[in-house]
């Protein structure tokens, strides 16, 4: 599967690199263990110079759709070089999550083709972890469906726990939702990433993340505390 992701995006490439298209990226679980061939699925990004025509996102999205029907979501999202260099947000993806946020994930996404971008070649500082969780809606109650802010602030505890784990001397597993959920410290840790385990097998359901706001508002709330004491 991922081979094959990989070849459309190189034909991808190829046809648009003229037009501004200066790298392309796998992202999300087909680089880890939690894929899932079957319901996950393959998402990709082409950080491109301002001048690239916003509307080929689409039709990228549907070429990709069309020419491997067997991959069960091909998603391809543009990142404007100048919005990672702080200027104004002009691409859907940026919209959803910060920029300074897809900055910090960055060396975590695996170069299909193109330029090797590095978090030095923008200018925007990269995001601590007290930032990345405030950049998020932290009431939870308040996160309107449809808005894809509750899936960014899951992912950004997952994040968040994986990087307390390194500080414990967990440094030898590659990232992914399973593995951080094998090394979860018994009790709140443990929970709550089996609630975000079980919300990302449902699609990240919404209504779950809401079912589950109690638990998860608490434990913002502990995260918060303990990065504003720092």
């Amino acid at each position: 599967m991922k081979q094959k992701a990989k070849e459309a995006l190189r034909k991808v490439y190829e046809k648009y690199n003229s037009l501004g298209l200066e790298a392309v990226y796998l992202d999300g679980s087909i680089l880890t263990r939690d894929f899932n061939p079957e319901t996950s699925d393959v998402d990709s990004i082409g950080i491109v110079a301002d001048y690239f025509p916003s509307e080929l996102e689409d039709i990228i999205k549907i070429f990709l759709a069309e020419e491997y029907p067997k991959i069960n979501k091909f998603g391809f999202r543009l990142l404007y070089k100048s919005e990672l260099d702080g200027g104004p947000v002009r691409a859907f993806l940026s919209s959803v999550i910060e920029p300074q946020i897809l900055l910090s994930e960055l060396p975590d996404w695996e170069l299909v083709i193109g330029t090797p971008f590095t978090q030095k070649d923008f200018k925007l500082p990269i995001a601590t972890y007290k930032e990345l969780i405030k950049f998020n809606w932290t009431i939870i109650s308040k996160i309107g469906e449809g808005s894809g802010k509750h899936l960014n602030l899951l992912k950004t505890l997952v994040r968040y726990i994986d990087y307390k784990q390194k500080e414990r001397g967990i440094i030898n597993h590659p990232f992914s939702y399973l593995s951080v959920l094998e090394y979860a410290e018994e009790g709140e840790e443990k929970d709550i990433m089996k609630i975000i385990i079980d919300i990302k097998k449902n699609k990240w359901d919404y209504e779950m993340f809401q079912k589950n706001g109690v638990i998860l508002q608490n434990f913002v709330n502990k995260l918060l505390t303990s990065l504003n004491s720092v």
